[in-house]
């Protein structure tokens, strides 16, 4: 287990970040063919150690019971991509817009 510097400066040694900015609301289906598993893996081989990715632009793209879950989702994306990344020891950040 991390003691608390170590888990206070998790960003300080990460160098490689990708952000995926989606603002899907307007589109019918999203993630209907999403491979978390895939994407995950991909993000791995290019060295990437933290991914930031959209929970919601209005509507959210994971269910929720307090929110409104986007129509035509097809999975839960932040729930599964969270998953996926953090098996390949990938940090994430959910960006709430």
């Amino acid at each position: 287990m991390k003691n608390d510097a170590e888990t206070a400066n998790w960003l300080k040694d990460a160098y490689r970040l990708v952000h995926m900015d989606a603002h899907l609301g307007e589109f019918k289906d999203i993630y209907a063919s999403f491979d978390a598993q895939g994407a995950a893996r991909e993000l791995k081989k290019i060295g990437c150690q933290i991914a930031s990715y959209m929970a919601h632009d209005g509507p959210c793209y994971f269910p929720s019971k307090t929110g409104d879950t986007h129509p035509g989702l097809g999975c839960d994306f932040v729930g599964e991509f969270t998953a996926a990344l953090k098996k390949e020891g990938i940090r994430t950040i959910v960006y709430v817009g």
